[in-house]
Parts: structure tokens; C-alpha cells; sequence
């Protein structure tokens, strides 16, 4: 697997290596576990919350929840 940074990427207008979008892969596995996209959203209320977690965990997507004011191991427990 290549990884890729900002002095890797150079974008041409109109040059393109796929056909398709269904073609790139940008899963993640960590471990034994596989995700379909990594997540991480802002840090705010209106932007991540226990039900968008619960909607991304139970959707197959990896995400860093990083809230301060609920307890984060309870939530993980649950």
C-alpha cells in the first residue's frame, strides 16, 4: 500500500487516472477491523454527536469522537 502526502498529490484540471469514483478505495483497516472511509469530523456539537457516532459505527465508517462534555466510555460501553 503507498501512502500519499501533499507533495505527492498535484492536481491537473481535466487529467484523471480512473474511469470511475467506484474504482479508488478509501478504506482503512486497523487491525482486524475494516472501514469504509476514516472520519473526523469537527470538533462541534452541530457537526458530531452520540447519534451521528451511532449512525457511522453501525455504517461500517471508522470516526474520532472527540467530545468533552459526556462520558466517552460510557458511550462506548453502550
Amino acid at each position: 500500500m503507498e501512502i500519499f502526502d501533499y507533495d505527492n498529490i498535484l492536481l491537473l484540471p481535466r487529467k484523471c487516472r480512473v474511469q470511475s469514483r467506484a474504482e479508488c478505495d478509501t478504506g482503512v483497516t486497523l487491525g482486524k477491523h475494516t472501514f469504509r472511509l476514516p472520519v473526523v469530523p469537527a470538533n462541534m456539537k452541530t457537526v458530531v454527536n452520540e447519534s451521528i457516532c451511532d449512525w457511522l459505527a453501525a455504517n461500517g465508517y471508522f470516526y474520532v469522537m472527540h467530545r468533552f462534555d459526556l462520558d466517552n466510555v460510557k458511550f462506548v460501553r453502550d
